[in-house]
C-alpha cells in the first residue's frame, strides 16, 4: 500500500488526464463522468482510503460507452481502457486487499473454460508423478458456485448443475483407471501362473536319459544339468556367458524352449522378472503397480465431495465401475465354456 499509494494522484492521475484530453465527440454526461472518475486520484486523502466511488463511476462510463448510439467507443481507445483497469487495480491494493486476495486465488473462473479444465485434468492423468494430484479438478468444480454474482442469482442452478456433471465424469475417469490398471495387473498374474502350470512347466525341465553307465558318471550328469539350469537362469536375467561348452551342449535339451546364448530364452523362465540389477530399472510391472497406488491414493483422498446440492462418493463409483468390469470378464469367460 505504500508503494502504491503515492502513485494515484502522480503518474496514474496524470496519464489519465491526458488521455481523457485526447477524446473527442462526447456528450457532457459522459464527459462528466469521465472528469470525475479522475478526480479521487488527483486528491488522495490519507485518512480516507476508499476507492469504491471511483471503481463505480468507471462501471458507469463502461456502460455509456457501450451503448449503440456512443460516439464514443472503447475499442479504438485500448490504452486508455488498459490504463483504467490498472487504476482500479492499484486502487484495489488499497481499500480492497483482502477481497483481491480471494478473487486472485478463486479458480471458480474455470467454470467459463471447461476445454483448459479438462486439458489440464488429462495431462495430470498422463503424467504418473502427478496423478496422486488428480482428484483436486473434481473437487474445484465444488468451488464453481462462487462464480455466481449476487444480482445474478438465477445463474447458481445452471453452474451447479454443471459443475456436478463434470466432478461425476471427471470422478468416473479415475474409477475406469483403476480398474484398467487393476485388470492389467490380474492378467499378468494370470500368465505368471499359467508359467507354472504341469503342461508348460514341464517343458522346463531337463531330460534326464537313463543310460547304463555307471552310477559315477550317472551323478556327474546331473551336477552338469543343474549347472546348467542354472546358467541358463542368469543367461535369462541379461548376465554373462559364465557357461562352458558342455553346459551349452545339455541345455539344447530342454524341450519347447529356443536356447539363448546360455541355454534358455531371455524372460523364458518363471521368476526371472523379478530379478533386477538395480532398482532403478523399473519394469512394466513395476510402473503398473505404481500407477495403481498413485490412482488409489486420488481416490480415497476425499470421502465425500459437495459440489451444488449433490454428494458425490469417489469410493462409490470405483465400486460400481469394478463390479461392472469384473461382471463383464466373468460373462466373456462363461460365454466361452
Amino acid at each position: 500500500m505504500r508503494a502504491v499509494l503515492p502513485k494515484l494522484p502522480g503518474e496514474e492521475a496524470e496519464i489519465f488526464n491526458s488521455f481523457v484530453a485526447k477524446l473527442s465527440n462526447i456528450s457532457e454526461e459522459q464527459a462528466a463522468i469521465t472528469q470525475k472518475s479522475g478526480e479521487p486520484g488527483t486528491s488522495v486523502s490519507p485518512h480516507l482510503l476508499d476507492f469504491s466511488g471511483l471503481r463505480l463511476d468507471w462501471l458507469r462510463l463502461q456502460i455509456y460507452l457501450f451503448i449503440p448510439t456512443s460516439p464514443l467507443n472503447l475499442v479504438d481507445n485500448r490504452r486508455l481502457v488498459e490504463h483504467m483497469h490498472s487504476t482500479i487495480f492499484h486502487t484495489k491494493l488499497v481499500d480492497y486487499l483482502d477481497e483481491l486476495l480471494r478473487l486472485v486465488c478463486d479458480l471458480s473462473i474455470f467454470h467459463f473454460y471447461p476445454e483448459i479444465h479438462t486439458d489440464f485434468f488429462n495431462q495430470c492423468l498422463r503424467n504418473p508423478s502427478q496423478l496422486r494430484f488428480a482428484i483436486v479438478f473434481p473437487s474445484l468444480c465444488a468451488r464453481f458456485t462462487m462464480a455466481c454474482h449476487d444480482l445474478c442469482p438465477e445463474e447458481r442452478a445452471i453452474i451447479g448443475q454443471v459443475a456436478v456433471r463434470m466432478a461425476a465424469n471427471q470422478c468416473q475417469v479415475l474409477a475406469e483407471r483403476v480398474c484398467l490398471y487393476l485388470l492389467a495387473r490380474v492378467d499378468k498374474f494370470g500368465e505368471l501362473a499359467d508359467q507354472l502350470a504341469p503342461q508348460n512347466g514341464v517343458q522346463l525341465l531337463i531330460e534326464d536319459k537313463p543310460t547304463g553307465k555307471k552310477k559315477k558318471h550317472k551323478n556327474k550328469s546331473n551336477y552338469r544339468g543343474h549347472a546348467t539350469f542354472l546358467n541358463g537362469l542368469n543367461g535369462g536375467l541379461g548376465g554373462g556367458n559364465t557357461g562352458n561348452s558342455g553346459s551349452q551342449s545339455d541345455s539344447k535339451r530342454v524341450r519347447g524352449v529356443a536356447p539363448g546364448p546360455n541355454g534358455f530364452g531371455v524372460g523364458d523362465l518363471p521368476g526371472s522378472e523379478s530379478f533386477r540389477r538395480s532398482r532403478e530399472e523399473q519394469t512394466p510391472f513395476d510402473k503398473t503397480l505404481f500407477t495403481l497406488s498413485q490412482l488409489c491414493f486420488t481416490v480415497n483422498h476425499h470421502c465425500e465431495l459437495h459440489v451444488f446440492d449433490q454428494v458425490i462418493v469417489p469410493r462409490e463409483i470405483l465400486q460400481l465401475e469394478l463390479q461392472t468390469q469384473l461382471i463383464e470378464v466373468l460373462s466373456k469367460y462363461t460365454t466361452l465354456v
